[in-house]
């Protein structure tokens, strides 16, 4: 079945329109006489196939509550952008509704780990690569265990990596002149929308080269190494 019919047949089951966010995200609505949790997932899988085979693009998608007023659009639209956030967890390419995410409201006041991040300070600034490593584990299990919100993930994670930054320019090295002056942790973190990601890159930089010489430049991008690690 082609595109267009694939279309076409979703059409004479709904009605809806779809436009874009400020996050470059797409948002969909819906409009049928019948709707329920089944029929708008089924419907998302067949959208989502449909972008698979003839765009070769994996998309997630967040599915929000079925409100049957007008004015409660913006409801909508929260949940699917929790849904969707899920993500972290649920892995690319997941289609979530929001009655299957776990208590969305409830890890919003995750404590931020201030004792983590004097340790990640202190292994820093005595070349501390194993017990880097350790304390970023800790962190990423803490937010596993209590499938912390995306966004306070990187709040948590941005805050980090200034602090990083902060403790390597205090041992007197120009670590702009690595990571360049245009460096924004706030939107290289972007670039990881899931947590295993996250965890993956922080595994991929912290490799045998981490143990290299730590004079001259090659002390300079030990400690740039270590710096990015704290995301």
């Amino acid at each position: 079945m082609g595109l267009n019919s694939r279309l076409q047949q979703a059409k004479s089951s709904a009605s809806g329109l779809v436009c874009y966010s400020e996050s470059d995200q797409l948002i969909g609505l819906i409009n049928a006489s019948e709707l329920n949790k089944d029929f708008t997932i089924n419907l998302c899988k067949n959208i989502q196939g449909c972008v698979k085979k003839y765009l070769n693009l994996s998309v997630s998608m967040g599915i929000s509550n079925i409100f049957n007023n007008i004015y409660d659009i913006s409801k909508a639209y929260s949940e699917a952008v929790i849904s969707v956030q899920n993500k972290v967890y649920m892995g690319k390419g997941s289609i979530i509704h929001i009655n299957d995410v776990d208590n969305p409201s409830e890890n919003k006041n995750y404590v931020y780990p201030l004792m983590e991040e004097k340790d990640i300070v202190n292994h820093i600034k005595t070349l501390d690569i194993d017990g880097l490593k350790a304390v970023l584990s800790e962190i990423f299990m803490k937010f596993l265990s209590v499938n912390t919100d995306y966004s306070v993930i990187k709040s948590i994670c941005i805050r980090l990596i200034h602090a990083a930054i902060s403790s390597v320019e205090d041992m007197g090295l120009n670590i702009q002149g690595e990571m360049g002056v245009f460096f924004q942790p706030h939107k290289e973190i972007d670039k990881y929308e899931v947590i295993n990601d996250l965890y993956l890159w922080v595994e991929s930089i912290s490799d045998s080269r981490l143990n290299g010489t730590i004079l001259g430049s090659g002390k300079i991008s030990l400690i740039y190494r270590i710096g990015i690690m704290v995301l």
